[in-house]
Parts: structure tokens; sequence; C-alpha cells
């Protein structure tokens, strides 16, 4: 037996003694591994294989796996608060990304569980983190602030619904320029765009009886227009 197969056989001992917790593309790989190293008449494993063994092994060391444990038996509010601010992102993108994480999550927001593989999958990638960044951001506007529009506004952005299949035409941003308006709300809808100034308000625009939303990015402060 070379060292290569004897240190197989440790790695798939172990594994075969946590086969409960690994996952499902994971267990397939596995088993299709464990299925050539039983199969003499396949040949020994490559030491590519070998490579991918041992790391699938590490993955569910017992440490990982208690860390992974505690995790769930750990999650908190402040998890929730963090899962939920990353579901209603998700869900709002088109198409929609971690369906099932999103659904488990926005079901039941007080009192979903998520596993160390969903939370870390769905709130711990690029675009998750800048979301929850804009949140921590200081407020730049406060209700009863008179702002306006910029001229390189995406306030069709703001109001875009894609559940309700409402979309306003880009045109409608020129239309919106420069003009002045009151902040009605604060952080009126989640945030759902992963960029500086994602902070949504509710605005009323002098003049107009229904209010809009525009992002923070969309504003700036009011010039020559006073309370």
């Amino acid at each position: 037996m070379t060292l290569e197969q004897a240190q197989a056989e440790i790695f798939f001992a172990h594994l075969a003694s946590v086969e409960e917790h690994i996952a499902y593309g994971d267990r397939q790989f596995y088993m299709s591994l464990l299925w050539q190293h039983e199969n003499t008449k396949s040949g020994p494993l490559s030491s590519s294989q070998i490579m991918y063994l041992e790391r699938m092994y590490n993955k569910y060391s017992m440490e990982e796996i208690k860390k992974k444990e505690e995790f769930v038996q750990n999650y908190s509010d402040h998890h929730r608060e963090i899962a939920v601010r990353c579901a209603q992102y998700y869900a709002d993108q088109y198409p929609p990304y971690y369906d099932a994480i999103v659904e488990k999550v926005l079901d039941e927001p007080y009192r979903h569980i998520l596993s160390f593989n969903e939370f870390n999958k769905m709130c711990n990638n690029k675009y998750a983190l800048k979301v929850l960044s804009s949140y921590k951001e200081e407020v730049k506007y406060q209700v009863g602030d008179f702002v306006q529009i910029r001229a390189t506004n995406r306030v069709d952005l703001a109001n875009t619904n894609h559940k309700e299949g409402h979309q306003p035409r880009r045109s409608v941003c020129r239309t919106m320029a420069n003009k002045f308006c009151m902040v009605l709300e604060v952080n009126a809808k989640p945030i759902t765009r992963a960029a500086k100034g994602a902070r949504v308000y509710k605005v009323l625009i002098t003049d107009e009886a229904q209010p809009i939303y525009a992002h923070e990015s969309d504003l700036k402060k009011a010039k020559g227009k006073k309370k």
C-alpha cells in the first residue's frame, strides 16, 4: 500500500463516520470516489482525487462540524436581522438568487434558523456585505428635510416592483431631474441595491399629490428652496 492509499483509507474512514453531516453534492462525489477506491478494477485514485478527498476530510473535520452545530445553537435575533436584510435584497433581484434560503427566512423572519452554510452563502458574499454596510451608514436626510432630485437620478429603480411587474420607464428620470421634494420617510423600503447611497426614502415632490421612492444617491440638498 502506497502512502497516498494509506491516506485515502484514513480520509474514507473519517468521512464514513460523519456521513450524515455531508452535504448532498459532496456526498455524491464522496460515494463515487469510495466506489472507485473499493473497486480494484477501476485502478487507484489519482493524486488530484486524493487531494479533493483531503479537502472534504478537512471540510467535515470534527472541529468544523462542532463549529457549525454551535452556530445553529447560538443563532440569535442578530443573525435573523442580518439574514432578513440579505433575503429582502435577494428577493428583489431578477432573476432571484438563493430561493430556498430566502423563502425560509422571509416565511419566518423572527423564528427561522439557518445552518452555518446557508447563512454563510447568503450573507457573507460581496453583494450581501455591501448591502449590510449600507444599513450602517449614517442617514443623510431626515423626515421633513427639503431635498432636490439629482439630474443623474435613477428613481425608476427605486420605484420598480418586480413581483407586481411594475417598472417605470427610464425616461421618468429626466422628468424628475432637479425637482424639489420633502422627505416623508427614511428607510421606506428594504435596501435592494449593492451600491453606495442605496438607502430608500419616501419623498413628496412639490405640487404633486402622490409620493415616490428615491435612493439616497438620487437626492441632494435643496438649493434655493426654503421650508
